[in-house]
């Protein structure tokens, strides 16, 4: 006792400092492992628990009739999408129903900078779109217990943001000269204004809420997959119905259509600095499920 009272308090906290690091050591090495990367198959489980969750808090409000007109089904690999358009399911049909349609073998390859030749692109994605909407087949089984269900989400705003660069940058379509604002506010909100009585049934499948797109609270998906995590979800489901994958990327993607090294988030987080408050809190009303049933953060644009 007489050794340590003569150690002054600086002198002490220097012999504590190996002890100090120790600790703060064992502590990062917790909390690694508190964040270890989690398996596929329970991130999925979580993203339909968290779908099942917002469907049971909202109940009626979200249980929609099921529009079997944007399911297309493969009865080679029992394996069904529903199909949301600025969504991903275009790289779906050019690769996985096509090598499905096509054999095991088929590679589509990856796309080149400028895009792929527009009319070989869109002959290829009407051959899959009719040879996968058999209606009898898809009313059949998409209930079916081994049929593998799926379907493709995205932010909203993000998915906005892509329509709108398509139809205006791409394909000059439908939009005129309106600047991103006015689309929102004129075209967006306007549809989903008048639209409400009908389950927004007249607004544009570009940006139709998902919830009322694909009816999630009516149908218990195999697989949710994200723009977020594309590659990998695909290449999930290719597990699920023993088709060897081939990592193409995303398609129809206007980085690389467009030469461009802004991704889809740099035009969102750019093109909604000059949205008002008051459209945003419009736009979070009209995909407040969306925000919710998929994990998206309204407010981080």
């Amino acid at each position: 006792m007489l050794v340590w009272k003569k150690i002054s308090p600086l002198s002490l906290f220097i012999l504590l400092i190996p002890i100090l690091l120790l600790v703060k050591k064992s502590s990062r090495k917790m909390e690694q492992m508190m964040t270890w990367p989690k398996s596929w198959d329970q991130l999925q489980e979580e993203r339909k628990a968290k779908v099942a969750e917002v469907c049971a808090k909202y109940n009626e409000k979200t249980s929609l009739p099921i529009n079997y007109g944007r399911f297309f089904y493969s009865p080679q690999k029992d394996l069904m999408m529903c199909s949301t358009a600025k969504g991903g399911s275009t790289t779906f049909f050019l690769t996985t129903f096509t090598q499905i349609l096509e054999g095991e073998d088929y590679w589509a390859g990856e796309e080149p900078v400028g895009g792929f030749n527009f009319k070989i692109m869109l002959d290829r994605k009407v051959k899959a779109v009719n040879a996968l909407k058999n209606q009898t087949l898809i009313r059949e089984r998409i209930h079916h217990e081994d049929t593998i269900t799926f379907t493709v989400v995205r932010h909203p705003f993000e998915r906005l943001v892509s329509a709108y660069r398509h139809k205006t940058f791409e394909k000059n379509e439908g939009l005129g000269k309106l600047t991103f604002p006015e689309f929102l506010q004129q075209i967006v909100i306007k549809e989903s204004s008048s639209c409400s009585s009908t389950n927004l049934s007249c607004m544009n499948l570009h940006w139709k809420p998902f919830l009322n797109n694909c009816s999630p609270c009516s149908l218990n998906y195999t697989v949710i997959v994200k723009v977020e995590t594309f590659n990998e979800d695909r290449m999930g489901i290719h597990k699920l119905v023993g088709l060897p994958y081939k990592d193409t990327g995303h398609y129809h993607d206007l980085t690389k259509i467009l030469n461009t090294t802004k991704s889809t988030e740099d035009w969102t987080k750019s093109l909604f600095e000059n949205v008002s408050m008051e459209v945003k809190q419009q736009l979070q009303d009209i995909y407040k499920y969306d925000f919710e049933m998929f994990d998206y953060d309204p407010f981080l644009y």
